[in-house]
């Protein structure tokens, strides 16, 4: 969902054309000032390196591969080089051999198992079946030596999928009416109205439904819709078809609300964003961007909100009464939520967010990038880990504690230690320091000693 590029986000701050350049240079050796030369030289060769790596990236997210795994022999070959230029691999050698490998073993890999062609899987044996009784012909039915009528002894069975087309029927309701043959003064009674999902609607639930999970399910167009239902023979406009859509999620609502509720009361609550395309016929070009906003509680409630800007109140509206832990991207939009008056959501951090900083800033040239790249790896490595062996709570917070934890120390300790190098990196990967997902040294402690 992040699929953000930086352009422009680091404009450079001392645009300069080449001849003004070489007259500062000149002026500089002029005066002597070999300091401020060397000075300029860095500057430029920063500005150089991080116009490279934009370059790469634009070059990458046009032609190349969107992965960002990382072949572990080029982290090795990556950390070689290091070791050459000045030994800084120290931070390394904390971390499990195991789990390098982004979560494989480095023995003991299992094979694939072959596959098996012509195998066809069997039918579900649930589904509804017709048998079909195939009779031998009279003239096959008697013996071909003594001429005697032979006797049944069993079946050859085969089965055959076979779809049969939905139908559409008209229900006419007819509401009898009665009045008094005698009197005439009783009045005119009437048989109640049928129960509709929507009251005076054309639509039966059963049409309704078929409507609502052919767009939002099966990714089915109105329009498709509509031209699906003038070859069965009823012609309804796009614009009924949308109110009946909208009329469904109306129904819905009550049942959404739920949701919510249950979503902004778990433990767990992670949210991220993504834009789309959305038509509007009073717009020049006929659509417009408009954002959808993903929150998964505990794994287990999904609510979708959409807003038509990416603007802090969407999702601030949306939070405003969460309590707990909030697993979230570096959007600032969020910032009001961990910090300030009112603020009671307690920050998450999202590895994938500032792994990819890193990253980035590795394939535009800066190695030092490979450190933490290799550490945050390994964590991967120990989840990928426990996942496959689908271990308990427990045994999961046993494992993190005796292998994750020194892993975060290490990284701990190499943030501390190279805060000159994280904001090289930084600047590298599209934005400043921060912009690694707020990957601050202050949080890493809490995690290594939680």
């Amino acid at each position: 969902m992040c699929s953000d590029l930086g352009v422009g986000t680091k404009a450079s701050t001392n645009k300069k054309s080449r001849t003004q350049v070489l007259a500062e240079v000149q002026v500089l050796v002029n005066e002597g000032r070999g300091e401020a030369i060397v000075a300029l030289i860095d500057r430029l060769l920063d500005e150089n390196t991080r116009l490279e790596l934009l370059t790469a990236k634009l070059r990458k997210h046009r032609f190349g591969s969107r992965t960002e795994k990382l072949d572990p022999q080029q982290l090795a070959l990556v950390e070689a080089e290091l070791a050459q230029e000045s030994g800084e691999t120290q931070a390394l050698e904390r971390t499990p051999e195991h789990v390098i490998d982004e979560g494989q073993p480095r023995t003991e890999t299992p094979e694939k198992p072959a596959r098996k062609r012509g195998h066809r899987k069997p039918l579900a044996p649930d589904l509804p079946r017709q048998t079909i009784v195939i009779p031998v012909p009279d003239e096959q039915r008697r013996c071909s030596g003594c001429k005697q009528e032979m006797e049944p002894i069993g079946s050859e069975t085969s089965e055959v999928i076979e779809l049969i087309p939905a139908r559409i029927e008209i229900r006419r309701y007819e509401r009898e009416k009665l009045a008094c043959a005698h009197c005439h003064s009783g009045g005119v009674t009437t048989a109640p109205s049928p129960v509709k999902v929507v009251d005076k609607g054309l639509a039966g639930p059963g049409m309704l439904a078929h409507v609502v999970v052919s767009k939002h399910q099966d990714h089915l167009p109105i329009y498709r819709q509509r031209q699906m239902l003038r070859r069965q023979g009823i012609d309804l406009s796009q614009a009924t078809l949308g109110r009946w859509s909208m009329q469904a999620a109306a129904l819905g609502l009550p049942i959404a609300q739920a949701i919510r509720e249950r979503l902004l009361a778990a433990y767990v609550l992670q949210t991220d964003d993504t834009h789309l395309k959305v038509l509007d016929r009073d717009h020049p070009q006929g659509i417009r961007r408009g954002f959808l906003w993903a929150y998964i509680g505990d794994a287990r409630w999904a609510y979708f909100d959409y807003t038509s800007s990416r603007e802090k109140e969407g999702p601030l509206a949306f939070l405003a009464e969460r309590q707990g832990y909030l697993q979230a991207d570096a959007y600032a939009g969020y910032n009001a939520l961990f910090a300030g008056e009112g603020a009671r959501c307690r920050e998450v951090g999202c590895w994938a967010h500032a792994r990819r900083r890193f990253a980035e800033a590795l394939e535009g040239g800066e190695l030092h990038a490979a450190l933490p790249l290799r550490q945050i790896q390994a964590l991967y490595g120990i989840e990928r880990q426990l996942t496959r062996e689908q271990a308990s709570p427990e045994v999961r917070a046993k494992v993190r504690q005796e292998q994750a934890r020194p892993i975060l120390a290490a990284l701990y300790a190499w943030l501390v230690s190279d805060r000159v190098k994280l904001k090289e990196i930084g600047h590298l990967a599209g934005g400043g320091a921060s912009s690694s997902s707020r990957l601050h040294p202050s949080e890493v402690q809490r995690a290594s000693t939680a």
